[in-house]
């Protein structure tokens, strides 16, 4: 098979809609694109749903050395049940399995699983999953030859009873070349996990587009602290930084100049 090349179908929208993009008519990254971009990581640990495993990817190709492997699971009210961490090295262009996720018979319903992967000491990869103790079913004996029904679906109504958290930040910003760079410090000073946090740089109240920050629609956990950055393109008005989540106001907001 020969190809002059790849695209991705559905890349961006030709018009304002809400599905089937990674970025929208506007050049709004979604989080479909930041999901995207974390599912293509060439080295990070991914939880395998079917085997209930957490895997070691690594995509380059030479062996990676110097890693540690951080799994943590906590349930609805985010008391953890699970903290892990795992010493590993990876051969080139390998797959592992490194650890089994147990059953916690104290689990019902909606619960959380952390993973994060360090490399000397630096985090190097993040994935943040929200599961159900009641698992998806597919109804195979009526399947067809595009579609296999679904008989049980899983339980994550949890999401709308999430205990309120809190979400302090700081922003500075800085010129570099043609370009501003946004920095915002982000702690979760709360008791409970914030959940989809999502940054927004605005100006004069409406988006700055396109910006890319190093990640975005994500979590913290309960006393986790992270910061990010983003590039724009340098304007001759202010922008802010909406910090908005499903779980929390975002307060305490200092500017750092």
């Amino acid at each position: 098979f020969y190809s002059t090349g790849v695209i991705q179908w559905m890349l961006n929208s030709a018009w304002p809609e809400f599905y089937w993009q990674l970025y929208d008519y506007y050049l709004m990254p979604n989080g479909a694109f930041y999901g995207a971009r974390k599912a293509n990581a060439p080295l990070q640990l991914i939880y395998d749903y079917a085997e209930h495993t957490v895997v070691l990817n690594n995509d380059y190709l030479k062996s990676q050395n110097g890693l540690s492997a951080h799994i943590r699971v906590l349930d609805q009210n985010s008391n953890e049940v699970l903290n892990k961490k795992i010493s590993v090295r990876s051969k080139a262009n390998n797959v592992q399995t490194i650890f089994s996720i147990p059953v916690f018979p104290q689990l019902s319903g909606l619960y959380f699983l952390a993973l994060e992967l360090e490399q000397n000491n630096k985090s190097v990869a993040r994935n943040f999953y929200w599961l159900s103790t009641t698992k998806d079913q597919l109804d195979y004996p009526k399947s067809t030859w595009f579609v296999t029904p679904q008989k049980q679906f899983a339980d994550l109504s949890g999401l709308r009873s999430l205990p309120k958290t809190k979400v302090s930040y700081r922003i500075s910003k800085r010129r570099v070349k043609r370009e501003d760079e946004i920095q915002i410090e982000l702690e979760n000073s709360g008791k409970y996990i914030a959940f989809g946090v999502r940054l927004l740089l605005t100006a004069e109240g409406k988006p700055v587009l396109p910006v890319f920050w190093d990640d975005n629609y994500f979590s913290l956990l309960p006393g986790e602290k992270r910061t990010l950055k983003a590039f724009c393109r340098s304007g001759t008005v202010s922008e802010e930084v909406q910090v908005s989540g499903w779980n929390f106001n975002a307060a305490e907001k200092e500017t750092v100049q």
